[in-house]
């Protein structure tokens, strides 16, 4: 396994099952998407003014491997390393995406990118795969 900051503070795979993401992506204006996976695989999806879907809380379950899936991806991005946006005046009604990455401890490290930022692809890569998440609500009856 790798060693890197993320690794370090996720600690040991088995403590994994008790770590928590959590994504906020949800504008006032323009709506957008909440996203919250717990390590036993419960996920809650808030959806607002989406075309995918109607409005509202969604819960789905996820597998325990899916969730250690994920976890990876944190780690093989080193998601603790990735520096944030510089300082800089945001664009009226520019949108703000967060990830949050709270570990067994209770500890929380979150990374946010605005709309005008310069794209990271390691924010890039964890970002999607929450995207796939809450298209799973598709799924859903």
């Amino acid at each position: 396994m790798l060693d890197n900051a993320t690794v370090r503070f996720l600690g040991e795979p088995a403590l994994w099952a008790a770590a928590r993401v959590g994504l906020a992506d949800l504008h006032g204006l323009w709506g957008g998407r909440n996203l919250t996976l717990e390590g036993d695989g419960r996920v809650t999806v808030e959806l607002k003014h989406q075309p995918s879907r109607p409005d509202g809380h969604y819960h789905f379950r996820v597998t325990p491997a899916e969730v250690r899936l994920l976890l990876a991806l944190f780690v093989d991005q080193d998601f603790l390393a990735i520096a944030p946006a510089p300082l800089r005046m945001i664009v009226p009604d520019e949108t703000c995406s967060s990830i949050t990455l709270t570990n067994a401890r209770g500890q929380s490290h979150s990374i946010s990118h605005w709309a005008n930022d310069d794209s990271d692809p390691r924010f890039e890569a964890v970002y999607q795969a929450l995207l796939r998440l809450v298209e799973r609500t598709q799924e859903l009856e």
